[in-house]
């Protein structure tokens, strides 16, 4: 995982360090942005019936304003196949936490939009409880499978963006985010 992911950052700030595998091919990682930690992860890198999938836990907040942050999070999906997901915890990120917590659909907060633009078309919030050992809320994202379920899911969130933009009267951004993605379909 970590010579894909630091071959697709290249001529970025950012840069991966890599544990050595652990059982199941999972790798742990540090990513920095320049010499700054800037979050840690999780690559499973798949078996015969599982989907690989990264879990990254910032510890700054990644925006969709950002064009590097947009570079890094094209980079993540670039590691993982089609069907595979990224999932990210957004505690530290108070603008996703708020704007989920107000239910506006995941593809119009900051980071869901993010993920929008790395690929991503299918999203679940979530937070398992597990005796202390759970981890922070997350946002998981899909990428799909193949292009006919990208259609659909597109299709799915334009009428579900639409629904959003025209009850709600307090995320400006949001509803500016909602706007971006329809207008892309």
């Amino acid at each position: 995982m970590s010579s894909v992911l630091q071959e697709t950052l290249q001529d970025s700030p950012y840069r991966v360090e890599q544990t050595p595998a652990e059982r199941f091919k999972r790798y742990r990682f540090t990513l920095y942005h320049d010499s700054e930690t800037v979050g840690r992860g999780t690559h499973f890198s798949g078996s015969r019936h599982i989907q690989p999938w990264i879990e990254l836990q910032p510890t700054v907040p990644f925006t969709p304003e950002q064009d590097e942050h947009r570079e890094l999070f094209d980079a993540l999906t670039t590691v993982l196949e089609p069907g595979s997901h990224l999932m990210v915890h957004y505690l530290q990120d108070d603008a996703t936490a708020e704007t989920i917590t107000a239910n506006v659909p995941p593809p119009a907060t900051p980071l869901g939009f993010l993920m929008w633009q790395a690929g991503i078309r299918w999203y679940k919030d979530w937070y398992f409880t597990e005796g202390w050992m759970e981890g922070d809320q997350k946002l998981q994202g899909n990428l799909p499978i193949n292009e006919e379920t990208r259609i659909e899911r597109e299709q799915e969130w334009e009428t579900r963006l639409q629904a959003f933009i025209d009850q709600d009267t307090t995320h400006q951004e949001c509803i500016d985010r909602a706007r971006t993605l329809i207008s892309s379909l």
